[in-house]
């Protein structure tokens, strides 16, 4: 894909498909509601013990830590990867102004399934 114009500009995302556990019937979101909690000095990842400030964070350290690992975020113009979707959806919004509402889901790779030597950031 070399134009903006070739991108998916979907509006649903596939996140909840790709990280769902068919065999409980359960989504990415459930997940990570039930692996976090609020405390006192701000919010607990129960997998790890990691405490952050804010809901937002530990929702996205749950979701690249420990149901991501091995996704990856390929972009379509440049062919770099990035290791989550928080840095990928900001180096989209610094260089390719032009890709505004990308589905980033769409860009999921895995990274044990890269053939070739990509650059990461």
């Amino acid at each position: 894909m070399t134009t903006a114009e070739s991108c998916p500009r979907e509006t649903e995302s596939n996140t909840d498909t790709v990280f769902s556990d068919p065999t409980q019937n359960v989504t990415l979101k459930e997940m990570i509601l039930g692996n976090t909690a609020e405390t006192a000095s701000g919010f607990l990842c129960i997998m790890c013990g990691s405490i952050v400030k804010s809901k937002r964070a530990v929702h996205m350290h749950v979701r690249d830590q420990h149901f991501a690992p091995n996704l990856k975020y390929l972009c379509p113009m440049c062919k770099k990867v990035y290791k989550n979707k928080n840095s990928f959806s900001k180096h989209i919004s610094l260089n390719h102004r032009d890709l505004k509402g990308l589905n980033l889901d769409a860009y999921i790779v895995r990274h044990d399934d890269f053939t070739f030597d990509l650059k990461q950031e």
